[in-house]
């Protein structure tokens, strides 16, 4: 019978002490059938790490102070013999940035080896730390493992490279393998990103390259819940969810995994538990290939994403067909990836996130250099999803819903592709939310 395995990913916040760190590993310790962890940086880091390559030379080191104030009280508290190797880290880290700091163009390529230090950082603890409790364990440096091409930002997988080296660098079965996620190589060995919060898509490739049975991943909540649990407290746990579901979550903003998370797991039929880090003995949601939630109607769950755009564009004397691949060649350009896309005869409607200003600017400027006939930005706006089953087979749900709440000025209504959703488009409010889980869950 062949052996379970599975890969562990521990988020941010699962890392950010070394208390929490303890946790994550009596977690390993409890399921001997996890072959890799992979981890996210320490809660925070990241995002000192993007203020660093904002800073300049006369600003950076304050920011280095505030990574120390993370990490040093990990090491000295556990790791006190390793204070050289991670200072080591820190000076290769002072070294990038300085380079930066010179250079007079976007170097990308420095961004991203910057940005790759908070998982490399963790991942080195996180396999000392396995070592020193007792546990056979080997730090891998992603970047051996996790093959990609394209931008240094936001690369592709090349998934057979992937497998190759999964076969190469992860083939001692009696060994627990520890790598940072979000980060790989490309082909030409040189630092390359997965895109922000890509931990989970690592995991997911690794899961996927060595075929595992499940895909555990360790975070601050206990599961997927109807609503997000830290806007509706009293939302539930939803225990088991199907695949579709979860990509309907995902798509429309649910804080719940990376968007690409799923894609491989799907291909390898491999199943997902998403659990709490802090209290794993409280259980989680599974993910999982059901045909039996597939076929059950009805709402799983609700999202909501605020500061919504609506884009609209109007044709008179033009075909959607003659300007749409101007239109999303645009809208690429500038790294817009639209929420909803809305057609009708004459008309174009895209929900986009709130947009910095100059990105904005600048896209409004390649419309104008259309010569479109009409175009149009509606902003601060609300995006509410319901999820689920079969939605597009509940007769007047939305009309139901919205003249039970007083629903007003909705922008924009719509199904998802297979029924999985209900989403529309309102003026901002800060209420709805709760409002419509308890008319949708009151029972």
């Amino acid at each position: 019978m062949k052996k379970q395995i599975s890969v562990a990913k521990f988020g941010g916040t699962s890392v950010a002490t070394i208390a929490a760190i303890y946790k994550c590993v009596d977690i390993v310790k409890n399921n001997e059938d996890i072959k890799v962890v992979v981890v996210s940086a320490q809660a925070g880091v990241t995002n000192l790490l993007e203020e660093l390559i904002k800073s300049d030379i006369h600003g950076y080191k304050k920011i280095f102070k505030d990574l120390h104030l993370i990490i040093d009280p990990i090491v000295e508290s556990a790791l006190p013999a390793e204070s050289s190797n991670i200072e080591y880290l820190f000076s290769g880290l002072e070294e990038l940035c300085q380079r930066l700091y010179v250079s007079e163009e976007l170097d990308l390529r420095l961004q991203s080896q910057i940005l790759s230090f908070g998982e490399r950082v963790s991942a080195y603890i996180f396999n000392q730390v396995l070592q020193v409790q007792g546990i056979n364990s080997e730090h891998v440096d992603a970047r051996k493992i996790i093959k990609a091409d394209g931008s240094y930002i936001e690369a592709k997988p090349l998934l057979e490279n992937i497998k190759n080296q999964t076969r190469k660098y992860l083939s001692d079965p009696e060994k627990i393998y520890v790598m940072g996620g979000f980060i790989g190589s490309n082909l030409d060995n040189e630092t390359i990103l997965l895109g922000r919060g890509g931990s989970d898509y690592s995991a997911a490739l690794i899961a996927e390259a060595i075929n595992a049975n499940m895909l555990y991943i360790w975070t601050d909540v206990a599961g997927i819940h109807q609503a997000d649990p830290r806007l509706i407290p009293k939302s539930q746990v939803i225990r088991q969810i199907n695949f579709e579901e979860a990509i309907e979550l995902i798509s429309f903003g649910a804080k719940v995994l990376h968007p690409d998370t799923l894609w491989p797991v799907i291909r390898s039929g491999t199943k997902v538990f998403v659990g709490s880090t802090f209290d794993p003995n409280k259980g989680g949601t599974y993910i999982v290939d059901n045909q039996e939630l597939v076929n059950r109607d009805g709402v799983r769950a609700i999202t909501e994403k605020h500061e919504q755009i609506l884009m609209k564009i109007k044709l008179q004397d033009r075909d959607i067909s003659d300007v749409a691949p101007d239109i999303f060649s645009l809208l690429k350009k500038y790294g817009v990836t639209p929420v909803i896309v809305s057609l009708s005869d004459k008309e174009f409607s895209f929900v986009i996130n709130r947009l910095d200003k100059f990105i904005e600017n600048s896209v409004i400027n390649d419309l104008t250099a259309l010569h479109l006939d009409c175009f149009e930005f509606e902003h601060n706006l609300s995006l509410t999803a319901l999820i689920g089953n079969g939605l597009d087979k509940i007769p007047q749900l939305f009309k139901d819903l919205s003249d039970g709440l007083g629903i007003s000025s909705t922008k924009l209504v719509g199904y998802g592709t297979k029924g999985n959703s209900l989403y529309f488009l309102t003026e901002s409010d800060n209420t709805l939310l709760q409002r419509v889980y308890d008319e949708i869950f009151k029972n």
